[in-house]
């Protein structure tokens, strides 16, 4: 093996080095999503099924603060959880809640309400 083809050798791996790079980057780039996490359903205007049920305390007595998808608020608002018996409708936090259900948290509600009346006068 003289010393060109050992260059078009090397050459070769680090084009297909560069290749299986830039596809592990395009898998992981799918794999992971977008920074919101799985927006899916969202994309489309749904939601998940259990977004749309009503929060659940379960019959354990803990009193743990958890978020839920208000359906009819469309937004994501505390409950009091009991620990045991978690149905999906049940979030550890607000962000968790708004990345999967898709609705918005306070200060964009707040926003919401306030602009339009800044706006009137």
């Amino acid at each position: 093996m003289n010393q060109t083809d050992l260059t078009l050798m090397l050459a070769k791996s680090c084009e297909l080095g560069q290749v299986l790079l830039t596809l592990l980057v395009l898998l992981g780039t799918l794999v992971a999503g977008t920074p919101e996490g799985d927006n899916s359903n969202k994309d489309n205007g749904l939601r998940p099924a259990f977004c749309l049920q009503p929060p659940y305390t379960g019959p354990c007595r803990a009193m743990f603060t958890r978020y839920f998808f208000n359906a009819v608020s469309g937004l994501c608002q505390t409950f009091t959880y009991g620990g045991c018996r978690r149905k999906q409708n049940n979030f550890r936090n607000e962000k968790e809640c708004i990345s999967t259900c898709g609705g918005r948290n306070r200060a964009q509600q707040n926003l919401a309400t306030v602009l339009p009346e800044m706006l009137k006068s």
